[in-house]
């Protein structure tokens, strides 16, 4: 994915505003939780015993909420790191758009 840090973190924020909105929000949670668990290194490169398989289950909200305040961190300017979470969070933006709600328009595509 080509998109600049702005697009990703707009892809981000309109996801995690309009998840708890979609009546499919339960199977997509299930399946941010897979990927959450299998990118767990990039999602806490320091390591962090309490994210459990378990607990990311049960968090997915504020996890997907908190990596979309990151986003605008990191749009808001330079920040020590910056690059780094960007080169490490390079697979949730294709995979939010791949989940995103398919409007009647891009169903025709």
């Amino acid at each position: 994915m080509t998109a600049t840090p702005e697009e990703q973190h707009a892809i981000v924020l309109a996801f995690s505003v309009g998840l708890p909105l979609r009546p499919d929000a339960e199977r997509v949670r299930a399946i941010l939780a897979a990927a959450f668990v299998d990118h767990a290194g990039e999602l806490w490169p320091e390591g962090d015993d309490t994210a459990t398989p378990e607990w990311i289950r049960e968090n997915i909200d504020p996890i997907l909420a908190t990596l979309e305040r990151l986003y605008a961190v990191v749009v808001a300017g330079e920040h020590p790191g910056a690059d780094a979470f960007l080169n490490r969070m390079r697979w949730l933006p294709p995979l939010l758009l791949e989940l995103a709600p398919r409007s009647p328009r891009r169903l025709a595509q």
